[in-house]
Parts: C-alpha cells; sequence; structure tokens
C-alpha cells in the first residue's frame, strides 16, 4: 500500500537526506502513497532534506519526494525530476496532514518535472493536499490535468501558503490559476485566454481575506534577467529571495526561519 524508493513507510524521528532516486527507478502502487524517496511518513517528526528524484512515480497519492505525511514532517530543500502521475499527484509531496501553524514545513523545494493527474484527478506542482506551511517552493514544471481533472501551479490552498511562485505549464480542461498571498507566477496556462490572465500573471496576487496588495506586472523574461528577484528582495513581505543559478528566484536559505531555531542552527552549522 505504501510505496517509495527509499522507504514504503518512516517512523518517528526519521532524517533522510542527499538520498537521490535514479531515472531508471520506478516507484508504484495501486492504491494508496508512493513516494519518490518514502511513501508514508506515518508518525510524524519526518526530516527529508535536499533530497531528489528523477525517477518515475505512480499511485493513488502520488508525489515526487514523498506521497503522504502527517504532521510534523518537514521536507526541505528537496527536488523533484522525475513523471508524477495519480489520482492525487504532486511535484513534491501528494498529501501533507497539518493544520497549518507551522505543524508541517515544505521549505525550498522546486519541481523540475511532469505532473500528471488521473482521469478525473488532481495535479499540483509542489503538494496536493496541504494541511501544513508552504513557503519558498516554485513549480518549474508541466502540470496536467487531462481533459476532466483539475491542475494547479503550486497546490490547492488548504494550508498556509506564501512566496512561493511558478514558470512552470499548466494545462487541462480547466486550468486554475490560484492567487495566493505574496507570491509570484510568471507561468504558462494553457486554454486560458490573455483576458483571463492578466489579472494574475506577474508578480503577486492577492493577500488573504481579499486585501489587495500591490501588484507588478512583469514579463516572463523577469524571472531570468534577475528583475523579478530584485522586486521580490525589495518588498521584505514576500520573503527571502536570491537569484538562483536555475533562472528564476530561490529562497536565499536564511531569512524566515525564526519559527524554526533548529532548523536554523542546522542550515548555519554547514
Amino acid at each position: 500500500r505504501y510505496a517509495g524508493a527509499f522507504a514504503g513507510t518512516a517512523s518517528r524521528n526519521a532524517i533522510l537526506e542527499n538520498c537521490v532516486t535514479a531515472e531508471s527507478v520506478s516507484v508504484t502502487t495501486t492504491e494508496g502513497a508512493a513516494g519518490g524517496i518514502v511513501g508514508y511518513a506515518s508518525d510524524g517528526d519526518l526530516l527529508l532534506r535536499a533530497c531528489e528524484n528523477y525517477g518515475t512515480i505512480s499511485g493513488e497519492w502520488a508525489g515526487g519526494i514523498a506521497g503522504a505525511a502527517e504532521s510534523y514532517s518537514y521536507l526541505v530543500q528537496c527536488n523533484n525530476y522525475g513523471v508524477v502521475t495519480g489520482e492525487n499527484a504532486a511535484g513534491i509531496i501528494a498529501r501533507h496532514a497539518g493544520s497549518s501553524y507551522y505543524d508541517g514545513l515544505v521549505l525550498a523545494c522546486i519541481n523540475y518535472g511532469t505532473v500528471k493527474a488521473a482521469e478525473g484527478g488532481l495535479a499540483c506542482g509542489i503538494v496536493a493536499a496541504n494541511g501544513s506551511t508552504l513557503r519558498y517552493c516554485v513549480n518549474a514544471g508541466l502540470v496536467d490535468g487531462g481533459e476532466k481533472g483539475e491542475a494547479y501551479a503550486v497546490g490547492k490552498k488548504d494550508g498556509s501558503m506564501y512566496c512561493s511562485g511558478n514558470i512552470g505549464t499548466v494545462s487541462s480542461s480547466n486550468p486554475y490559476v490560484y492567487q495566493y498571498g505574496f507570491s509570484w507566477d510568471l507561468g504558462t496556462y494553457e486554454g486560458l485566454s490573455e483576458e483571463a490572465l492578466a489579472g494574475v500573471q506577474g508578480y503577486t496576487g492577492k493577500a488573504l481575506m481579499g486585501v489587495d496588495i500591490e501588484f507588478t506586472p512583469l514579463p516572463v523574461s523577469a524571472a531570468a534577467d534577475g528583475s523579478l528577484t530584485s522586486v521580490l528582495q525589495g518588498n521584505g513581505e514576500y520573503g527571502y529571495w536570491q537569484q538562483g543559478n536555475e533562472g528564476f528566484p530561490v529562497w536565499d536559505e536564511q531569512g524566515g526561519l525564526d519559527d524554526y531555531p533548529w532548523l536554523q542552527e542546522l542550515l548555519s552549522a554547514e
């Protein structure tokens, strides 16, 4: 029921760092959770850090890094390059439980891979069902909901989703452009008219409670030439960004960790 390249299930206090799943690896389960590194973190208190997946992942809940995880589980600086397919498919983690008040964290993760929803399913660049906290994540891959499914660049906003971005392609019969607070979007949405995109493409969306915030439209080239990063750095509410080698803004590796002193110490020690 739970399948992962390194662990089908992971229990309390497990730490997996620098784990890499090769392109030749395929992780599949017909029902339950499948992940490029871990299938299911059952007891929380799990840390997945600097892990990468290049393999092919498929399942009911399929994630490039983890299929599903309970509260108090943390995915930090993990990247997916592989193809992920499922009824609920996501580039990083398909289902992340929690209450969105720092019970769990997906931090600075990037999806480069193709995420495909099974017929009538859900495809998301980072997380499909999010009950925790998501920060500084970027979707740079194709998110495909198919003819009958749903597709979100980053994820449905169930938990706390801030300071993330999209430069990837979102494709389905009805692609969703979710305006999540203090974030940016220069992606491509197949099937949406230029008029429909006019209110969402660019530097920001809307803050919580429907309060309008500053909107700075930018061209797609702004991600690669550093101008988007400059704009983000000029407004502290949008988080802590630097220009990455990948050609788009990435987390600066230190900012915003006040609520996670143990993680700040871990990162500073290297």
